[in-house]
């Protein structure tokens, strides 16, 4: 028994030491999405994995964009004739020790993807490393624009001084269809010592598995809103940061014990949101994710947003105030991560905005009577 132990120093479960983190089992009315979405995106890898351990090995980070993208970048190595090899997740204790590596600095998300970086060629001998420099996401079908953050276009570069040819760098734009970016293509099928051809082939067939992926992954989001529920958490954020749970403290996990459901944002079906003409000026893809997502919890009152950042990121210091603005009305909250591992602070708001949530609904009901 420990006794003042607010911060749940000594009483807290060790969850980044276990390789798989177990499954909670309290009431709720749909399903762990989180720990669904991540089932997917592991059997999409595995899918689009090759068994062929002849193959010459390329890793892939589990950080950063690749972390959205991994089953196709698995998809497309495999068929390009490579044996794909996924690090392990960034240990998040170590990730101050990766300042050496990148020559400036960066927000959280990018040192690790640092860290896993180096896992890949220190600790696992892979040869090579793939990093893709992305510079616009697949775009919607109601437009926009879709840029990345230019520090991820600029992260190959940051790391070409500490391993030199070991990386293999491509710098391209998904487009519409694979032959929209030719030029980008072309440095792809150079990097990797392939026929135009061929990568053209591979890279529409990536596509695919990426939009199955990506399908079944809403599917979950539309089962989940058919139940029937008072209130649920929809987690905000990028996918580098919401769904590496060492980089957010495991906070699916805390909302849960809370008795709050959490719904992934990207499990949403925001290809049904369509965005006004006002936000066009708004260049970042994953800032008008987020923008979509907020206006899907506009609209189903039962949906309560926790919006996660990370420190100095440039783009959602222009897109966060939106959040105050759209959901006026209703309990929000915005996290900010950085390197510091306490979760004391990261309870004690979870559970004042589990409390500003039962206020919430209970104001409601009691006006609801009212006017009855």
């Amino acid at each position: 028994v420990h006794f003042g132990d607010i911060c749940e120093r000594y009483t807290e479960e060790d969850l980044y030491g276990v390789k798989e983190t177990k499954r909670t089992n309290t009431w709720r009315p749909f399903p762990e999405l989180f720990a669904l979405r991540e089932d997917l995106l592991e059997q999409a890898n595995t899918t689009a994995s090759s068994t062929d351990v002849s193959r010459l090995r390329v890793g892939i980070p589990r950080a950063s964009l690749a972390l959205e993208f991994l089953p196709f970048w698995v998809s497309l190595i495999s068929e390009l004739g490579f044996e794909s090899v996924l690090s392990a997740r960034a240990d998040p204790t170590k990730l101050t020790e990766m300042t050496h590596s990148i020559p400036v600095e960066v927000c959280l998300p990018l040192k690790a993807a640092a860290a896993c970086v180096s896992s890949l060629i220190r600790e696992q001998q892979v040869p090579h490393v793939f990093v893709p420099s992305l510079l616009e996401c697949l775009p919607r079908k109601g437009g926009g624009e879709t840029h990345t953050c230019l520090y991820a276009q600029q992260f190959p570069d940051m790391l070409r001084a500490e391993y030199g040819d070991k990386l293999i760098h491509a710098q391209f734009a998904l487009g519409a269809n694979p032959w929209d970016d030719l030029e980008g293509t072309r440095v792809l099928a150079k990097a990797f010592c392939r026929p135009l051809h061929k990568v053209l082939i591979a890279m529409d067939k990536a596509r695919k598995v990426y939009e199955q992926f990506v399908q079944a992954r809403e599917n979950l989001g539309r089962e989940a809103l058919q139940a029937v529920f008072d209130r649920a958490v929809v987690v905000l954020g990028k996918p580098y940061n919401t769904h590496d749970p060492g980089l957010n403290l495991f906070m699916a996990r805390h909302l849960e014990r809370l008795g709050l459901p959490a719904i992934p944002w990207d499990c949403l079906a925001l290809s049904q949101v369509v965005l006004s003409e006002r936000w066009d000026t708004l260049p970042w893809h994953y800032s008008r994710e987020q923008l979509r997502a907020l206006e899907f919890i506009r609209s189903d009152r039962r949906l309560f947003p926790v919006l996660i950042s990370n420190y100095g990121c440039g783009p959602d210091a222009f897109t966060n105030k939106h959040l105050e603005e759209m959901l006026c009305d209703r309990p929000r909250l915005f996290l900010e991560f950085d390197e510091h591992r306490g979760e004391a602070g990261l309870i004690t708001r979870l559970e004042a905005f589990a409390d500003e949530i039962d206020t919430h609904i209970g104001l409601s009901i009691t006006r609801s009577a009212t006017l009855k």
